[in-house]
């Protein structure tokens, strides 16, 4: 198939839901606001993130709103003042806390996910999951994920600041989310990042620029979470332009054969070298979309805005419960 794709500033991220799993998302914070009127999800209450009761699976504080700060960050690097998708829907998702030493239960995060299926099911809107979390190896949670990836939906996901092997720990251990390593601005392998072939992209993850929960000015943070926000609002801004032609899945294979191959040093062996890019400027693109509708293109697994953003469900999920998945600590990125 040819065709045109003209890409500018007009990615804005409008029509796509976030779901920021984590520590959960300061959902009054100045930074997510409808900070220019724009039409989005956030017109009728003046607000780009929602913190839904159903939706915070860690009890605790009223809602799903942060007591932490990691979700707050994570969510600040997609959509807001500070974000890359402007005007992306951010939903809290809260699996981490009431404590605000960022820890959290497995069972935890399996109930979120299994929510946020459930919701995709009955609701089919463009979505995108976004972890920032890491945890030893688990099976039931890297069958979840990989049962999560759907025409309008994907998984992004964080590839550890252990330094180590990204398929070392969960969520990089399952085949189907979009894993991603951290740079510096000087285009520069970060040090903390995790590596190896599970790693699918890189995106900035030093020193970048997102919401402090205690103030209304930037807080600037390093993490392979934070590069993993990037690319999710990276991901919901390429959507905005191409989302008359192609699903999520799609969109998100051609982000990354867009990517810049090869510019970044310090690149650890067997992990690719491709830096997500935003679509900044007007170019052309005439071509054969082969080149991103097949699975070996880089990627290393081989409407309108509906303000509520949850569904009728009784947020179990069908999932493993705590009975028969030990709970496990689950750290921030």
């Amino acid at each position: 198939m040819d065709y045109t794709v003209h890409y500018s500033l007009a990615a804005s991220g409008r029509g796509v839901k976030v779901y920021v799993v984590d520590s959960g998302i300061a959902c009054n914070h100045p930074a997510f606001r409808d900070i220019v009127g724009y039409r989005t999800a956030a017109r009728r209450t003046g607000r780009l993130a929602s913190c839904p009761d159903e939706l915070n699976f860690a009890g605790g504080i009223h809602g799903s709103q942060d007591s932490h700060g990691h979700g707050s960050a994570l969510a600040g690097t997609v959509a807001g003042r500070f974000g890359i998708s402007r005007f992306s829907h951010l939903f809290s998702v809260r699996v981490l806390g009431p404590d605000i030493d960022g820890t959290g239960l497995l069972s935890n995060m399996l109930f979120g996910l299994e929510k946020i299926l459930t919701i995709q099911r009955q609701s089919n809107d463009p979505s995108i999951v976004l972890l920032g979390i890491s945890l030893p190896k688990s099976e039931a949670l890297d069958v979840l994920l990989n049962a999560m990836e759907r025409p309008e939906m994907t998984v992004v996901a964080a590839a550890s600041d252990s330094s180590e092997l990204a398929s070392s720990m969960s969520p990089a251990t399952a085949v189907s989310p979009l894993v991603v390593a951290a740079s510096d601005i000087q285009d520069r392998y970060a040090v903390f990042s995790g590596h190896g072939r599970a790693v699918d992209c890189i995106a900035p993850g030093v020193h970048v620029p997102t919401v402090d929960l205690n103030s209304f000015v930037p807080q600037f943070a390093s993490g392979t979470s934070l590069a993993a926000g990037y690319t999710a609002g990276t991901l919901a801004c390429w959507f905005t332009i191409l989302r008359r032609l192609r699903t999520m899945q799609h969109v998100r294979r051609f982000m990354l054969f867009m990517g810049s191959k090869s510019i970044l040093s310090g690149v650890p062996e067997n992990t690719v070298n491709l830096f997500v890019q935003m679509p900044l400027v007007t170019r052309r693109f005439r071509g054969d979309t082969s080149a991103f509708d097949n699975e070996g293109d880089g990627d290393g697994d081989g409407g309108d805005d509906d303000d509520s953003g949850d569904s009728d469900g009784d947020g179990s999920g069908g999932g493993d419960s705590e009975g028969t998945v030990s709970d496990r600590e689950a750290h921030h990125r």
